[in-house]
């Protein structure tokens, strides 16, 4: 974790800006804005030409994400004399803290000119002078950390590329869930949870998603990623990864017996744990740098790639090399061709790294894509943080306040159902008895939830139906009562009453958390061309190559995170073969 964070330091603190004499009036100033989480605030001090520190207070940033900009980022501006953002991928609360720094500053008698001298300068970066390298891998997520890992525990030397200025992909940003049957992990909880399933096998999900998406097309290689995730999970688990001593369902409508594994800290926690373990190895990670294109050979096989840092292009020789990209939610002429139907009405909420790079240099040396769909979830309103808040059981309706699914849908479902009506638009109704009323206040003084007395009310204040909603609520409060189900086969357990007082509610918005598509390749991870043959030296892992094992909706939690870092892993084993 040193080693990466040194290394992050060194790419971004910026040359020192040569200021005029008298430009501040010497003291400390004090001014706060929004960020991701809630409220930033900062303390800034100055002499007459200089900001001599910055003091970040008391925040609600997201964990890893969000903490990683209020660390990094006093760094940045003092050592720098900068209001440049620099840190790629944790941009909403580095931007907070570069805006509230900037009316601190205008507070010290900073004018337009010196505001925008400090916003103009540039990182200045060297390129690296070492560019052989046995493994090249491309993008550090779950699946790029995992292979280069792997990597140098057999001996190889790496190259690990990252577009952005934090490590982590999608898994950063997501719940950090993962499956590992057989795995010390599953078996320790197993004695913890005596009464939970948690002995299906590889086969058994095979099975679950083959008939959850309607397909799995490489058979052979999700049997091989399945049997080895118990490895990646246990390893992790070896290296300081913390899990919680709970269990969450793996599909509560396809497979309600099932469960699958928490991790403390979500999903910033796999990626704290897998850069912990990439900064103790010897891994040449690259951070703020874009591959842009394969190198080949006259006979076509992959030799190296072109990479960009800085404004400036260099070639990297490899033996081997690894993309791990992920998906392309940020990218949408590929999100239209590929997932029509799927994200219109949705909030991207994936890493915006996620521009489908791996697919487009895959494609360009005659890979080809297989699959379609996308990753959904949800979030309130329309904000990303809340992705994980307020999860089933729930009453979701639409704006004649017609209940639209049932209360324990699972979740990519529920993106679905959502993004399928007219401007995606649905709300989501609590009563006092239906959920913690403590979690629901704490939303509305975030003001991510309206409250009201009476139904009419919250109605009103959300703008939809009150006619509807009471009708809606007549037929769900009467199941509620009688431990049925509703029209829609809802668990009768999950449908809870919504009959008392303050009421609750809130928008609730689809969101595409990545994608599905991906390169097709073979039991191994290479990378295939369409008459079946294998682009040499070219492997894929992670969410470029999802397509292979499953289609159009995300079949069971824990799956992404488990295929991820054990493809990256399986892939390195057979270049090194």
């Amino acid at each position: 974790m040193k080693k990466w964070f040194t290394l992050l330091l060194a790419l971004m603190l910026l040359p020192v800006i040569a200021l005029a004499d008298g430009v501040y009036t010497p003291g400390t100033y004090e001014a706060s804005t929004p960020g991701f989480g809630g409220t930033i605030s900062v303390s800034v001090t100055v002499t007459e030409d200089a900001i001599e520190s910055v003091v970040i207070g008391e925040n609600t940033e997201s964990y890893e994400i969000g903490t990683l900009a209020v660390a990094l980022m006093p760094e940045v501006i003092v050592g720098g004399q900068t209001l440049a953002d620099t840190v790629s991928g944790a941009s909403i609360t580095a931007n907070a803290i570069i805006r509230a720094t900037e009316d601190a500053l205008r507070q010290a008698g900073a004018d337009d000119a010196q505001i925008a001298l400090l916003k103009s300068t540039v990182p200045a970066v060297e390129v690296p002078q070492n560019n052989e390298t046995d493994i090249l891998v491309i993008g550090a997520g779950a699946a790029g950390m995992g292979a280069a890992i792997t990597a140098a525990d057999e001996g190889a030397s790496v190259i690990l590329l990252e577009k952005l200025d934090i490590t982590g992909g999608t898994a950063r940003l997501s719940g950090g869930c993962i499956w590992g049957p057989g795995s010390k992990a599953y078996t320790d909880m197993q004695a913890v949870f005596p009464d939970v399933q948690l002995s299906f096998t590889p086969e058994d999900i095979m099975e679950h998603i083959a008939g959850y998406c309607g397909v799995v097309r490489n058979e052979a290689l999700f049997l091989n990623l399945a049997k080895n995730s118990p490895y990646m999970l246990d390893y992790a688990v070896e290296n300081g990864h913390e899990l919680m001593q709970y269990l969450t369902n793996s599909n509560q409508v396809a497979r309600p017996e099932w469960r699958t594994i928490v991790p403390k800290y979500a999903g910033a926690g796999v990626a704290q744990t897998l850069t912990k373990m990439v900064g103790e190895r010897a891994i040449d990670l690259r951070l703020a740098t874009e591959a842009t294109r394969l190198l080949t050979d006259e006979s076509g096989a992959v030799i190296g790639a072109e990479a960009v840092v800085g404004g400036q292009t260099y070639e990297i020789k490899a033996k081997k090399v690894i993309l791990a990209t992920g998906g392309f939610t940020f990218n949408k002429e590929m999100m239209a061709q590929y997932c029509e139907g799927d994200y219109e009405n949705s909030v991207d909420i994936a890493s915006v790294g996620n521009t489908g790079d791996g697919h487009r240099m895959g494609v360009e040396v005659g890979g080809y894509i297989v699959g379609e769909g996308a990753l959904g979830i949800t979030c309130i309103g329309y904000n990303p943080s809340t992705n994980a808040t307020l999860w089933n059981p729930f009453l979701h309706v639409n704006v004649k306040g017609e209940k639209i699914m049932r209360s324990d849908q699972y979740y990519p479902k529920v993106q679905e159902i959502i993004n399928d009506q007219e401007k995606g638009e649905v709300y989501t109704i609590y009563g006092s008895d239906s959920y913690n009323v403590d979690t629901l206040e704490g939303l509305v003084a975030r003001g991510l939830l309206k409250k009201a007395d009476t139904i009419d009310e919250l109605a009103a204040a959300l703008g939809i139906d009150a006619e509807g909603l009471k009708a809606t609520l007549d037929v769900h409060n009467k199941c509620a009562a009688e431990g049925t189900t509703d029209e829609f086969g809802s668990a009768p357990a999950s449908i809870k009453p919504v009959t008392q007082g303050p009421f609750y509610g809130c928008r609730r918005s689809a969101c595409v958390m990545g994608t599905i598509p991906g390169l097709a390749v073979d039991e191994n991870l290479k990378v295939l061309r369409e008459d079946g043959t294998a682009i040499e030296n070219l492997y894929a892992a992670g969410e470029v190559m999802f397509g292979n094992v499953m289609d159009d909706l995300y079949p069971m939690t824990g799956t992404a995170l488990a295929l991820a870092w054990t493809g990256g892993r399986l892939a390195v084993l057979d270049a090194l073969q």
